[in-house]
Order: structure tokens, then C-alpha cells, then sequence
């Protein structure tokens, strides 16, 4: 469930403490099947179990799609925790925004997946970002009704903050770091930005929460890495943004 009532505060707040751990899902859990949402309770259990068990070399999505029976207890255990998924998807993200594919695992939505624009925000096109609009009787201007005369239109930061306090990973499916002729792989501070690999600028939000210093760029060792700690800056971002707007 991604409604996050006052009640689940707690239980949320001890699994983000200690993430690695069953325990406080489990707890959670408890607490659920008392409150009469059994088969939430049971997903969170089949999913800590799932992945506490050794990789049989199956994915049971693909097994699903491909109508094969499973061959493994671990399998059998991801089919009914995806079944679960399906039946109540619609109620379980309730609070998640249209447009953004959700990854769960251990019972929680653990990763998202948006463009930058739509985390971030984006220049309100009625005002072409300058926060007026012309009087329709004069050439006054007045303060632009659609973005509150702020200029931009709020990105999705905060309520994927609220609605998925356990969020670890938010990739961005517009980026790509930028690799140069020694194969280090960076990003860059969007201002100014890069014409010929703009998909490694980012916004200085999420770039403040990589960089190190006065740097216009961060190297890393591999795609991966620089990928991963994106997704992982992102989702901090979140996490702060969602804690921001519910104070």
C-alpha cells in the first residue's frame, strides 16, 4: 500500500532506518493482517521471503508470460506475490502519478522510473516561464494563474516522497552520462548546458546532491556506477521532498 495514514508512520520510519532488514516489514505486516488488509500483509511476507531465497536462474514474470509452470519453490512464491500485484495494483498506488512504472521488492515499491521533467518540474508553458501574462484588456501584466506566478510547474518529487517513504532508486529514463575517449562516464551542471550530449546535463537540484566541490562534472569508473548513483541521489530527492511538503 502506498497510502501512508499517520497510523503507518512508524512502520514506515523503522523499515527507511533499517532497510536491509525483515524484520520491521515483518512487523508491518502483522500489524496489517490486524487491520484487515490480509493480503497486503501476506505480498509483504511472500516478498521478503522471495528474495531471501538463492536466485534459481528463473524470473517469474517471464515464466507468466510464457505460461510456463514453476519449476522451484522460489518461483512458485514470485508468481503469487504478482498475482497479488495485478489484483490489487490500481488500490496499492493509489497515490503513485500516472506515468511512472514502480518496481517492488520486499513487499514496497522500492524503485520508480520518470523522466527528469517530471521529477524535477518544468518551465509553465501559459506564462513561457516568466511567472506573467498579459491583462486581457490592457498591456499590464498580472501574475500567471497556472503556475501561481511561480515560474515552473511543480515536478512529482514530493508526492513520490510521501507516497513511497521505503523509495531507494529513481531512474531517470532521459539520462545518460556523457563518456569520454578515456571511458570515464560523467554528469555535468545543466547551466550551461551541453549541446552535444545534453542527456548528462542535470538539473542543479539533483547534481547538488552528487557533486563534491566546485565541479562542473563528476567522473565515475563505469556507466553503472554513475547510473547508480543518480538513481540513488534521485531518490533521496524525493525522500527530502516528500518530508518538506508534509511539514
Amino acid at each position: 500500500m502506498t497510502t501512508t495514514l499517520p497510523e503507518h508512520a512508524p512502520f514506515y520510519a523503522a523499515i527507511a532506518a533499517d532497510p536491509d532488514r525483515d524484520a520491521p516489514r515483518l512487523v508491518f505486516a502483522d500489524w496489517l493482517d490486524e487491520h484487515g488488509e490480509a493480503e497486503r500483509a501476506e505480498f509483504i511476507r511472500l516478498g521478503c521471503e522471495y528474495w531471501r531465497m538463492p536466485y534459481c536462474g528463473h524470473e517469474p514474470e517471464l515464466l507468466d508470460a510464457q505460461r510456463a509452470a514453476p519449476t522451484c519453490a522460489r518461483c512458485r512464491i514470485g508468481l503469487t506475490a504478482d498475482n497479488l500485484v495485478r489484483t490489487h495494483n490500481i488500490e496499492w498506488t493509489v497515490n503513485i502519478p500516472s506515468g511512472v512504472l514502480c518496481k517492488w521488492r520486499r513487499g514496497f515499491i522500492d524503485s520508480v522510473s520518470l523522466t527528469t521533467r517530471q521529477l524535477v518540474g518544468e518551465p509553465c508553458e501559459h506564462c513561457k516561464g516568466t511567472g506573467l501574462v498579459g491583462a486581457a484588456d490592457g498591456p499590464y501584466h498580472v501574475g500567471c494563474h497556472v503556475c501561481d506566478g511561480k515560474r515552473t510547474l511543480p515536478g512529482l518529487a514530493a508526492d513520490l516522497g510521501r507516497a513511497c517513504p521505503t523509495l531507494r532508486a529513481v531512474v531517470l529514463t532521459d539520462r545518460e552520462p556523457y563518456e569520454d575517449g578515456a571511458h570515464d562516464f560523467s554528469w555535468w551542471e545543466s547551466a550551461p548546458p551541453r549541446r552535444d550530449h545534453p542527456q548528462s546535463d542535470l538539473p542543479n537540484e539533483l547534481y547538488e546532491l552528487l557533486a563534491v566541490g566546485e565541479s562542473m562534472f563528476i567522473n565515475y569508473d563505469t556507466r553503472a556506477l554513475a547510473l547508480s548513483a543518480l538513481a540513488t541521489a534521485a531518490a533521496r530527492f524525493c525522500r527530502e521532498a516528500g518530508r518538506g511538503s508534509a511539514n
